[in-house]
């Protein structure tokens, strides 16, 4: 699996995106069982990125089968009308990463930045602006010049974190895209693949199957007061995707009743990215277990998206990940209020937990019981002494906790 980086401008952001694999494999013809479609269910039996694909495959065909093709999801939703900064935080990805690229765990805003980073780099979608200062790591991505629909971007000085800024944009920018679109924007073949991969995989988009789905931007309505910084002049990469004026004029008319529109009924239970999760409030879900029972560092996400729906990840579930026999590392998401009771108990491998809920409020009994002896629960110095306090009264006292900065 080669590694791939590229950076938006000439700026330093660098993300590394893991669908090499899928080079010489084109997803319609895997779809259609042409050629090749053998030899990916070998390779699943060894590989979970392909056992994974091969997974989303037959669920897209079990769907078209049954005569439930409507319920195949055919667009990437990216929203940033709740949230007007979104970021991906981490080192970059070297190829032991890649390799799992079904434990990456990113959570929705890491999701969007990573992706639109990607049909920059690989697929030509959007010019860029750098501000004037190289060494600043800034500068601005033009979604549509016409509706004035910009994403600022900042990387941290060495590439650990990348924020993207929806600032003043507003409405909703819409595109088809198609094997042929990406090819006209100078796409080469593995690249191709890739934004079909991302839209499966990241997105559980399964119309990309088809070599066709749209991607749907919504800024919603501005934000009096945002802040919104004007790269100075700079060189611009290559230019943005002719979009479909028709269909964007539409969405824009329309964007305030769609941002407002999408619900999932309560106690709707999903995937996403081999974690579980249930609907309990009109944005909130609790982690319930793994759909990849191989996962070994789990990480519980701050926000995760569904059916266009962004919740945040409030609650880990009693008996989450009990007994489970892989597991070795366990992050809690900042959101997190609730660890249910037996969460992660009987985990004989676990190690290692870091707890990053801000509010936590509740322990439940035995959530930490019978785990490796060398087990260390960190917690941020601002929380430990409540968090200490939660412990006990779960009775969890023996159990090591490690304050951290």
């Amino acid at each position: 699996m080669r590694r791939l980086i590229r950076s938006i401008g000439k700026a330093a952001i660098a993300i590394t995106v893991a669908v090499s694999m899928f080079a010489n494999v084109q997803i319609g013809a895997l779809a259609a069982g042409e050629t090749g479609a053998t030899d990916w269910a070998s390779m699943a039996q060894d590989n979970p990125m392909a056992a994974k694909l091969m997974g989303k495959l037959m669920e897209y065909q079990e769907l078209k089968n049954s005569g439930r093709e409507k319920e195949i999801k055919d667009t990437v939703v990216i929203d940033f009308s709740k949230r007007r900064k979104q970021s991906y935080e981490g080192p970059q990805l070297g190829t032991d990463e890649l390799d799992e690229i079904v434990d990456m765990g990113l959570d929705s805003d890491a999701k969007n930045v990573v992706y639109i980073n990607a049909l920059i780099n690989y697929n030509h979608f959007f010019k860029t602006i750098n501000n004037g200062n190289k060494e600043s790591g800034t500068g601005r991505i033009v979604i549509d010049e016409k509706k004035n629909q910009y994403i600022d971007f900042t990387m941290s000085n060495g590439g650990g974190k990348t924020t993207f800024d929806a600032g003043k944009s507003s409405g909703t920018y819409k595109v088809h895209v198609t094997r042929a679109l990406l090819k006209k924007l100078g796409s080469a073949d593995e690249d191709v693949e890739m934004a079909m991969c991302g839209a499966i995989f990241m997105y559980d988009v399964l119309g990309a199957f088809d070599e066709e789905y749209d991607i749907e931007i919504r800024f919603g309505n501005s934000k009096p007061g945002s802040e919104e910084t004007k790269p100075e002049d700079g060189k611009v990469t290559p230019a943005p995707v002719n979009t479909d004026d028709k269909k964007a004029d539409e969405a824009s008319k329309d964007d305030k009743k769609s941002d407002t529109a999408a619900t999932v009924a309560i106690g709707t239970e999903f995937s996403d990215n081999g974690y579980t999760y249930k609907v309990t409030a009109a944005d909130e879900v609790t982690f319930t277990g793994l759909e990849n029972k191989a996962l070994k560092a789990v990480k519980i996400a701050d926000t995760v998206s569904y059916q266009g729906v962004t919740f945040e990840v409030t609650a880990v579930a009693d008996k989450a990940l009990s007994g489970n026999k892989k597991v070795t590392s366990v992050t809690v998401g900042a959101n997190v209020k609730t660890i249910g009771a037996s969460a992660f108990a009987k985990c004989k491998k676990l190690k290692k937990a870091t707890i990053n809920a801000t509010k936590l409020e509740k322990i439940g009994k035995k959530a930490f019981n019978k785990n490796s002896k060398k087990l260390v629960v960190k917690i941020h110095k601002s929380n430990f002494k409540a968090y200490k306090k939660l412990f006990k009264k779960a009775k969890l006292s023996s159990v090591k906790l490690k304050k951290v900065k």
